[in-house]
C-alpha cells in the first residue's frame, strides 16, 4: 500500500458568488494505481524545469474547476524546496497545447519530502472545457540534487487520458512523450469542480418553481 504525505498549497482563495453552496464533484481522477515511476522533471543537476503536463478528458457535467491535486515523487533522502507554477491550456487545431486560460503565477516555498507527495492547488472557479491540458513548471529548487517530478499513475478511474504527456522547453516546441506503455505516460492528478454559475442558477430557479407548483396543490 502506497503511503502519501499530503501537503496543501493554496494558489488563490476566490469564491464565485453564484457557486457558493454548490456540491463539488470529481471530474478527473488518476490517483488510484501507481506505476512506481516518475518523470524526472527536475533531474539532479537542474534547479529550474521545463513545462510539462497531461491532456485530460473530463467526466460528468461540472465544469467550474475549484481544485487540482498533483502527485510528485522525490527520489532523494533529504527534503527539497521549490517554487511552482500551474497553468491550464486550450488545445489548438493541431491538438497541441495552446493559449493559457488559467495561470497560478509563481507559488513559492513548496516542500518536497522523500517519496510521494500530493499537492493540492486551489483553482479560483475557472470554467474549463471537456478536454484541456494542465501543466506545471518548477523553479528555484533548493536542497540537495534529488530527482523529482510528476508520478506516473494509470488508469484513470474518472475521465480519460491518452498514453502520452506534453513537454515544452524554452525556445522549442511542444513535444508529446510516450514510452509505449512501459510505463504509461499519464501523471497522477485529480480535478474537482462545481456546476457552472448558469447551471447552478437554472437549478435554483427550477427548484423554486417546483416548490411553488407543489404549494398550489
Amino acid at each position: 500500500m502506497i503511503m502519501m504525505k499530503r501537503r496543501f498549497v493554496f494558489a488563490f482563495v476566490v469564491l464565485g458568488c453564484a457557486s457558493i453552496g454548490a456540491a463539488q464533484s470529481i471530474v478527473y481522477d488518476n490517483t488510484t494505481t501507481s506505476l512506481n515511476n516518475n518523470h524526472p522533471l527536475l533531474p539532479e543537476w537542474l534547479n529550474d524545469s521545463a513545462e510539462v503536463g497531461d491532456e485530460i478528458w473530463l467526466d460528468g457535467s461540472d465544469r467550474e474547476a475549484v481544485e487540482l491535486g498533483l502527485i510528485f515523487t522525490n527520489r532523494g533522502t533529504i527534503p527539497n524546496y521549490f517554487d511552482a507554477q500551474v497553468r491550464f491550456r486550450f488545445l489548438d487545431a493541431n491538438d497541441s497545447p495552446a493559449a493559457v486560460f488559467f495561470d497560478s503565477g509563481i507559488i513559492p516555498g513548496m516542500y518536497s519530502p522523500p517519496g510521494l507527495t500530493v499537492y493540492y492547488f486551489a483553482i479560483p472557479h475557472v470554467i474549463v472545457p471537456d478536454r484541456f491540458v494542465w501543466t506545471i513548471q518548477l523553479y528555484n529548487r533548493t536542497g540537495p540534487g534529488n530527482e523529482l517530478g510528476p508520478s506516473y499513475f494509470n488508469p484513470p478511474t474518472v475521465g480519460h487520458s491518452e498514453d502520452f504527456f506534453w513537454r515544452y522547453e524554452t525556445g522549442g516546441d511542444w513535444t508529446p512523450y510516450s514510452w509505449g506503455g512501459a510505463p504509461v505516460a499519464n501523471f497522477g492528478a485529480i480535478l474537482t469542480a462545481v456546476p457552472e454559475p448558469s447551471m447552478f442558477a437554472a437549478l435554483s430557479v427550477g427548484a423554486v418553481a417546483f416548490l411553488r407548483r407543489r404549494r398550489r396543490f
